[in-house]
């Protein structure tokens, strides 16, 4: 927000999940022993990084932009989204969730990412090529910001 009060666009999504992962790091290069182990298994500052893939998807990006008074005519592919949708499978937590399941990481991750507002969302009928979810280009997208 400015001073003026406008809202604006801030850090991409790939830039706030990469400061995510080296906090996770940094956090866990301060513990030592059994206890790192236990609190920062091997890759769990990606597991950090990944937990905001779900914002790759048409409703937050529409929501965002609409937000930030966008004219609706810049992003036409964006202009009919309903982002109230996203109440449906619990917003972009759940598109995370989705996401990684459907990138076959390992058991629970997905679980991880999806909770990571602090509940479990309701995407136990929702596929990560889910039209709401942008379909296989959004799914596409969403792959390589994780790869990165």
């Amino acid at each position: 927000m400015t001073d003026a009060g406008d809202v604006t666009l801030g850090r991409s999504v790939f830039n706030h999940c990469q400061i995510v992962g080296e906090v996770a790091k940094a956090l866990s290069d301060r513990y030592v022993g059994s206890s790192a182990a236990c609190l920062f298994p091997y890759g769990s500052e990606l597991i950090a990084a990944c937990h905001d893939i779900g914002k790759v998807s048409p409703t937050f990006v529409a929501k965002l932009l609409r937000a930030a008074n966008y004219h609706p005519h810049s992003y036409p592919s964006l202009a009919n989204i309903d982002s109230s949708l996203e109440r449906q499978w619990g917003g972009h937590a759940g598109v995370s969730q989705v996401a990684a399941k459907a990138m076959k990481v390992p058991a629970r991750i997905p679980e991880i990412l999806g909770q990571h507002h602090g509940y479990s969302p309701p995407v136990a009928d929702k596929r990560a090529h889910d039209e709401g979810f942008g379909g296989p280009a959004w799914q596409e997208e969403r792959v390589r910001l994780a790869d990165a």
